[in-house]
């Protein structure tokens, strides 16, 4: 019989709830009366056993293993170099458990637990099986597995209460509510808290450069740019940017928790990354004469990955040769030049412009123009091709793309005349027209 120093917490009626630590080597042979939980062992439990876990639980995907075992390595373990942490284990047992005080009328829920077990009604992990297979699999790590076999591991047991047994509808719906009822933080939260990510590093770095702050700075928590909003990008947007600039094109850039193989971003080459953005949007800012509070190409998503696909070009030939500071230069101020206003005719196969409807009246407002006369652009073409597309645009006009072979562009839809003008698919000739 195991003995367990735990709190008593009496949060539900229903249930008995301990919380304790438990050595890991402890966790199966004691917790789980030897039964190993990892989905990859299911077929050899006890057939009580793996009827409960394929009823209850979820599969732990290969890159999910993966994923958390490389966790444990680099934010937990003697060689992370960034803090890290796994929230308590919960284990179900359906058998009431004998409870002893410790005594002491002040810490009356301080006690120790008598662990007892049934093969007829095992126990099993309710919540956090891929975190508990991720420190397991880390038991055959040469480097790491002593260190991993002697962790104390945090522990929330559900058992009956009061001799009552959970039944496995009971043990069921405690799954379910533990792992569906939790609401998971905004996109752009979770980026803004996120301090362990090269990219997110690189992207705080980039964001507080002067030249972005000058023309409204970075916005830390939204994900798109609002209309009526000032900033000149957000963390979101700007990450993709970097991304992109960091390692070129390819899924990674709009998937930004992608892991990307033999990335060129290192702790070494940030500063190199952050000086490309600085004097890339300061040479490309002077150009232009500032940047545009409104109908501008400028303060969209879609020009700032573009912008960032363009650097990682101008900084990363493909036949291995570089340009100098000099070549750099001329491009990004043959990029300024190029009229970056949403009625900028030439965009017309990033978005069109759209009647839209004033919410109090409901009537169709005028479509808007810029002080040329121009209709401009309020309603984009969504999906990555977006900034692809833009880029080979940008490429072609600036003569870019006649300098490196670039393929197909990265997959952009367009296609472009002798003169770099886009060619826009029928429909879409259309709706311009």
């Amino acid at each position: 019989m195991l003995k367990l120093p735990v709190i008593r917490c009496n949060s539900t009626t229903r249930a008995a709830l301990y919380q304790t630590g438990v050595d890991l080597h402890s966790v199966v042979p004691y917790l789980l009366t030897g039964h190993d939980p990892r989905s990859n062992n299911w077929a050899n439990l006890p057939p009580v056993v793996q009827n409960l876990y394929l009823k209850l639980q979820r599969k732990t995907t290969k890159a999910r293993r993966e994923d958390a075992k490389a966790y444990v390595a680099n934010r937990m373990s003697p060689r992370s170099k960034w803090i890290g942490a796994f929230p308590a284990l919960v284990i179900g047992m359906p058998l009431s458990q004998e409870f002893k005080s410790n005594g002491d009328e002040d810490f009356e829920n301080m006690g120790v637990l008598k662990v007892r077990n049934d093969l007829k009604r095992p126990n099993v992990v309710l919540d956090g099986l891929g975190r508990l297979t991720a420190l397991l699999d880390t038991v055959d790590d040469q480097e790491l597995g002593e260190w991993v076999s002697n962790v104390t591991v945090p522990v929330t047991i559900i058992a009956g209460i009061n001799g009552n047994i959970l039944s496995e509808e009971e043990m069921g719906q405690l799954f379910h509510d533990l792992n569906t009822l939790q609401v998971p933080v905004s996109k752009g939260q979770a980026i803004d808290l996120d301090r362990s990510d090269l990219y997110v590093i690189a992207t705080n770095e980039v964001g507080a450069l002067d030249v972005i702050a000058q023309f409204g700075g970075m916005d830390h928590r939204a994900v798109s740019i609002g209309k009526n909003s000032d900033v000149w990008t957000t963390k979101t947007i700007l990450l993709k940017a970097v991304r992109a600039a960091a390692e070129g094109p390819g899924g990674h850039v709009d998937h930004v928790r992608d892991k990307i193989a033999n990335a060129w971003l290192t702790p070494e080459s940030t500063p190199e990354l952050v000086h490309r953005f600085d004097e890339g949007l300061v040479t490309f800012v002077d150009a232009v004469g500032g940047v545009p509070e409104t109908d501008t190409m400028l303060r969209t998503a879609a020009w700032w990955v573009a912008f960032g696909l363009v650097l990682n070009d101008l900084y990363r030939m493909y036949d291995g040769s570089t340009f100098s500071d000099q070549q750099r230069e001329r491009f990004l101020r043959r990029m300024a030049s190029i009229d970056w206003g949403l009625g900028n005719p030439e965009f017309a196969f990033l978005g069109m412009s759209v009647q839209e409807k004033d919410r109090k009246t409901g009537a169709f407002k005028p479509k808007p123009i810029d002080e040329q006369g121009r209709e401009v652009i309020n309603r984009f073409y969504g999906g990555s091709k977006a900034y692809y597309n833009l880029a080979a645009f940008i490429r072609r006009k600036i003569d870019l793309r006649a300098t490196v072979e670039y393929g197909a562009d990265y997959g952009a839809s367009v296609t472009f005349d002798d003169e770099g003008h886009v060619i826009l698919p029928p429909e879409e000739q259309a709706e311009a027209a």
